[in-house]
């Protein structure tokens, strides 16, 4: 079953996947979880974490940037 959650990301995982940071499928399935754990603490799937480091230094270089 494939993902169509793509198609509304939020601004803060869309942003990443045009800068090329994290990938569209990385960004829809992490959106998924969010989706199917409303309001709730989850722990991402080991191949999602190296995606949510790169994304963490994504954030962080772009508030470093920012004026």
């Amino acid at each position: 079953m494939s993902s169509q959650t793509w198609q509304c990301l939020p601004e803060r995982l869309l942003e990443p996947v045009m800068d090329g940071v994290i990938l569209l499928h990385e960004a829809a399935e992490l959106w998924d979880l969010f989706l199917l754990n409303p309001g709730e603490w989850f722990y991402p799937p080991q191949h999602l974490l190296p995606m949510l480091d790169r994304l963490e230094l994504w954030q962080m270089r772009a508030e470093m940037t920012r004026h």
